[in-house]
């Protein structure tokens, strides 16, 4: 078989001096223009597949994905707040880009297809925003102590049926656990 995968990373970066501290910010993003897969080799055009923007039971490849932060640094706090985005996905074939209806959470009506009638979602599963905050600080020289929440807003994976369990009832790759809290000593040596 054979495997293709082309696309642009993006990671950009840019920190100044705002009132009495310091913000720095990065993105790093992936844009997907091809991630094509030929499982027979010579099978032909049949048997090779494109899954950038698509999920089905063979894909789940988001077309664009970033992960943004800010951080805002007074002394010896830091507050961050970080966004990460997930694209859209269009639940339909890899193979020929015909809407899909096995999965009746996430089919939608207006496919025009065989056994649409009985689907309940829009066709796709929308693209996400996840926001995260954090705070930490500097206890003397050699200690930092992080606390934080990901997930603030406790927005649930997309839900999905049997065509598409790749995850029990929602696919991978979102937060699965809604928010949660966390901290974190380090330590330098």
């Amino acid at each position: 078989g054979d495997f293709t995968i082309r696309g642009i990373d993006l990671a950009a970066s840019y920190a100044f001096d705002l009132g009495p501290g310091r913000l720095s910010t990065n993105m790093v993003g992936t844009y997907q223009l091809e991630r094509e897969f030929a499982p027979v080799p010579g099978g032909g055009a049949s048997t090779v597949y494109d899954c950038v923007g698509v999920v089905s039971p063979e894909c789940q490849d988001y077309e664009w994905r970033h992960i943004a932060n800010a951080r805002y640094s007074v002394g010896r706090y830091t507050f961050g707040l970080r966004w990460r985005y997930y694209g859209e996905l269009d639940y339909q074939s890899p193979y020929t880009g015909d809407p899909l209806v096995a999965d009746k959470l996430v089919c939608s009506k207006s496919a025009g297809v065989t056994g649409a009638a009985t689907c309940l979602g829009e066709g796709k599963l929308p693209a996400y925003n996840y926001f995260d905050l954090s705070s930490s600080i500097q206890l003397g020289d050699y200690t930092t102590w992080t606390i934080g929440v990901n997930n603030v807003a406790d927005k649930e994976p997309p839900l999905v049926g049997a065509g598409l369990a790749l995850n029990g009832n929602a696919p991978g790759g979102y937060d699965q656990a809604g928010r949660y809290f966390f901290t974190s000593f380090n330590f330098k040596f």
